[in-house]
C-alpha cells in the first residue's frame, strides 16, 4: 500500500499513541479548532489532532480536519520510519542522505488513484463547500495552509519539471483565492508565464503523507523535481496521476485526500492578508496575484489537512531546511556532527551546530557555510559533547565556553526574509555567529558528571515507582 496521510495516521496511533486525539463534538473551522489547539499547547501538548465534525464555510457539519500533523520531532520520525525516540540528529542525518538518493514517481490511471474518487468541475466548484481554516485574530479570512504545485513551462518541449512548494491561500469567493509567493520557483515559475500574458496553472495538495510536505519544504536546485524528492523521503515512488483541467502532462498525488485545481491570473492583483505567519507575527496586507479555481478532486470521505502554522506544527516541517542546512556544513566541514534549527528561533532563523573541532576556524567556516542558506542570523556551534537539540546545553556552553571578543563575530548585508519583522526594506539582515567551542590544543575545564558504573548500577525504578513519576 502505498504511503499516504492515513497510512501516517495509523502508524501513529499504533506507535505513538499519546501524540493523537480524536474531537468528535461539533466545532467551527472558523477560530474553534485553532482555539482548541492553542489550549493543548498552553498545556505544552502538541499531539497530532483529528477532527471529525467541523462545520464548513456554510456551516455545514461532518467534515474531518487533521491539525497538528508535524508538531513533535517524534511524529516525523514516525515518518520517516524511524523509532520514535530517535528524533534527535539520527532523524536530520537520514532525511539529508535520502535527499541525495531521488526516486522517479510512477504515473497511475485514474481508477488507480483514490484522490479520483470525486471530481468536481466548472459550475460545481464551491471551495466555500471546504472547511477552510481561520487561524488568527487579524487573519484577512479563511486560508489554506498546505503545499501547491506548479510546472517549469516548457513552451513546446518536453514536460516541464514539477515544484511543490508552501504559499498561503486566501479565500475569497467560491472560485477564487489570492496567493502570496516568496521570490523562489514558485514565484519565478509565474512570472516566467505572466511575461507571455498566460495563466500559470497550480495544484493545491491537501492532505499526503508528512515526507511529502517535508520536500515541498526544501527548495532543491531548479531542475530538481520535489515530486522525485518526496520519493526519496518516502523510499518509494510518490504515485501521481493526470491532473483534470491542467493538461495530462501535469501530475497530481494520486493518494492525496483533496486537490484543487487552477491557475495564478496574469497581470491582476489584489489585497491579500494580514495572515499569521510562520515568524509568529502577521504578515502584511500586500498586493497579490489572484487564483481561480478550476476543478476539486478528493477521495471519499477526505481528511483535510491543516498546518497550524505560526506553531510547533510548521516547526517540524522545517526539517527540510534543517537537513539542507546540515548538506551544507558537512560539505564545508565534514567533522560536523549535528544541525538544529529550534523553535525558539521560528525554525529558519537560527541554527546550532555540533561538531568534532579537529583545527582551529572550523566552527567559523561551518557557520559561514550555514548562513549561505534561507535566513539564519544566529550560528551557535558547540562542542560534540553539547546536544544542540537541548537548548539549555547549548547555551551553558555559550555561558561557560565564549568570550564575546574573540568568539562572536557579527556579518552584515546577508539576504533575510521579508516577513522578518525586524527587516528593512532592502531585505537584508544583520547575522551573529557564536564560537562555543572550546580552545584547540589547550587545557579546559571538565565538565562534572557521575561515574558511569554507579549510573549502570542504580536504576531508577529500583527506588522509585515509575508511575508516580510518569502520573
Amino acid at each position: 500500500m502505498a504511503k499516504d496521510l492515513r497510512s501516517f495516521l495509523g502508524e501513529l496511533r499504533e506507535k505513538l499513541p499519546g501524540n493523537y486525539l480524536e474531537v468528535t463534538k461539533e466545532i467551527s473551522s472558523q477560530f474553534e479548532t485553532t482555539a482548541l489547539l492553542q489550549h493543548l499547547e498552553n498545556r505544552k501538548n502538541f499531539s497530532t489532532v483529528h477532527f471529525k465534525n467541523v462545520l464548513n464555510l456554510k456551516g455545514a457539519g461532518g467534515h474531518a480536519v487533521v491539525s497538528n500533523l508535524t508538531a513533535t520531532r517524534e511524529n516525523m520520525a514516525i515518518a520517516a520510519g524511524l523509532p520514535p525516540e530517535q528524533y534527535r540528529g539520527e532523524l536530520t542525518r537520514l532525511v539529508s542522505a535520502r535527499s541525495q538518493h531521488l526516486v522517479p514517481p510512477e504515473v497511475v490511471s485514474a481508477k488507480d488513484a483514490p484522490v479520483k474518487a470525486h471530481i468536481i468541475t466548472g459550475e460545481g466548484v464551491d471551495i466555500g463547500d471546504l472547511p477552510i481554516i481561520r487561524h488568527h485574530e487579524m487573519d484577512g479570512g479563511p486560508y489554506f495552509t498546505m503545499a501547491v504545485v506548479t510546472q517549469h513551462p516548457s513552451w513546446g518541449t518536453a514536460p516541464g519539471v514539477h515544484n511543490a512548494a508552501f504559499h498561503r491561500m486566501q479565500y475569497r469567493s467560491p472560485r477564487e483565492t489570492g496567493i502570496h509567493m516568496s521570490p523562489i520557483h514558485t514565484w519565478q515559475i509565474f512570472k516566467s508565464y505572466e511575461e507571455k500574458d498566460l495563466p500559470c496553472p497550480i495544484a493545491l495538495v491537501i492532505g499526503h503523507h508528512p515526507m511529502f510536505y517535508v520536500s515541498a519544504n526544501m527548495n532543491p536546485p531548479v531542475d530538481v523535481s520535489e515530486y522525485d524528492l518526496a520519493g526519496g523521503l518516502l523510499g518509494e515512488p510518490l504515485r501521481l496521476v493526470p491532473s483534470e483541467t491542467l493538461g495530462k502532462d501535469f501530475l497530481v498525488p494520486a493518494d492525496a485526500e483533496l486537490v484543487l485545481e487552477g491557475e495564478i491570473l496574469p497581470r491582476r492583483r489584489e489585497p491579500e492578508a494580514p495572515f499569521g505567519e510562520w515568524t509568529r507575527y502577521y504578515g502584511p496586507q500586500r498586493s497579490n496575484p489572484v487564483v481561480s479555481i478550476k476543478a476539486i478532486t478528493h477521495r471519499a470521505g477526505p481528511l483535510f489537512l491543516d498546518n497550524f502554522i505560526g506553531h510547533r506544527d510548521m516547526d517540524c516541517l522545517t526539517l527540510g531546511w534543517e537537513s539542507t542546512v546540515y548538506n551544507r556544513v558537512r560539505e564545508a566541514v565534514p567533522t560536523v556532527l549535528d544541525v538544529c534549527l529550534p523553535f525558539s528561533g521560528c525554525g529558519g532563523f537560527h541554527a546550532y551546530i555540533k561538531m568534532k573541532k579537529m583545527v582551529p576556524g572550523q566552527p567559523v567556516n561551518a557557520a559561514l557555510a550555514a548562513l549561505t542558506w534561507g535566513f539564519l542570523k544566529l550560528v551557535v556551534v558547540v562542542d560534540e559533547d553539547i546536544d544542540v537539540f537541548d537548548e539549555e546545553a547549548v547555551w551553558w556552553a555559550v555561558a561557560t565556553r565564549v568570550q564575546a571578543e574573540k568568539q562572536v563575530q557579527k556579518l552584515q548585508g546577508i539576504r533575510g526574509s521579508i516577513l522578518d519583522p525586524s527587516i528593512g526594506e532592502t531585505v537584508e539582515h544583520d547575522a551573529v555567529v557564536i564560537d562555543a567551542t572550546k580552545p584547540f590544543g589547550k587545557p579546559f575545564a571538565e565538565s562534572i558528571n557521575i561515574p558511569r558504573a554507579y549510573m549502570e548500577k542504580i536504576k531508577l525504578e529500583h527506588f522509585i515507582d515509575l508511575k508516580l513519576l510518569n502520573r
